[in-house]
């Protein structure tokens, strides 16, 4: 199968894959996927690859959404909620799901069910990108696989806007979440009180 290049991405089925030995008389058949970064995978965009799982079961990996979610602010109530991991992602999200509506950016993914999965989350500010040179540098470093950098510098995705993280601001964490830029490719910490969207993980 070729890679999943064809912007935004692309869905990919099972590829048959047949095992013969020399010293057994039956042939295995097994139906095997062969993802890429960009291919659609359970419910998204794949963007993450974890091969480090045992090998007695499939790897395990991320996709982000097909779409992004409204523009809405990080929180209702300026707060520090300890939402302060840079890549986990959904320890975050779980630190913002109560009081119920009080974070609708995170809220957003909690309550989403698309492609007949609910386990969605906020990404991380580095599961979003990372410091790219322009902006400030959350400290992401360089080898966390991230939406900006797997999927939209190669045109897969279809990402646009500033997009929150969960991730608040560890120098003003009452104020400030993190936001990756799109359009651009920057980091920068804003205001809760603003609104932007946000595009949906799950693992």
């Amino acid at each position: 199968y070729p890679a999943c290049s064809t912007a935004p991405g692309t869905q990919h089925g099972p590829a048959p894959l047949t095992v013969d030995a020399t010293n057994a008389t039956a042939q295995v058949d097994a139906d095997v996927v062969i993802l890429g970064y960009g291919c659609i995978y359970q419910g998204g965009y794949l963007f993450a690859v974890d091969d480090s799982t045992p090998n007695t079961g499939s790897i395990g990996g991320k996709v982000a959404g097909l779409t992004h979610e409204a523009s809405v602010r990080w929180a209702t109530v300026l707060d520090d909620p300890a939402a302060d991991s840079l890549t986990d992602g959904a320890s975050n999200t779980n630190a913002l799901a109560a009081p119920v509506g009080q974070y609708p950016a995170a809220q957003a993914c909690l309550n989403k069910n698309d492609q007949g999965f609910t386990d969605w989350y906020l990404p991380s500010v580095c599961e979003l990108g990372r410091y790219m040179g322009v902006g400030s540098d959350a400290g992401c470093g360089a080898s966390n696989p991230n939406l900006y950098t797997s999927l939209h510098t190669n045109g897969l995705g279809g990402f646009a806007a500033n997009l929150w993280g969960s991730t608040e601001n560890g120098a003003a964490p009452g104020l400030q979440a993190w936001i990756h830029g799109f359009a651009g490719g920057s980091q920068a910490p804003n205001s809760k009180s603003f609104s932007h969207p946000s595009r949906c993980v799950r693992t």
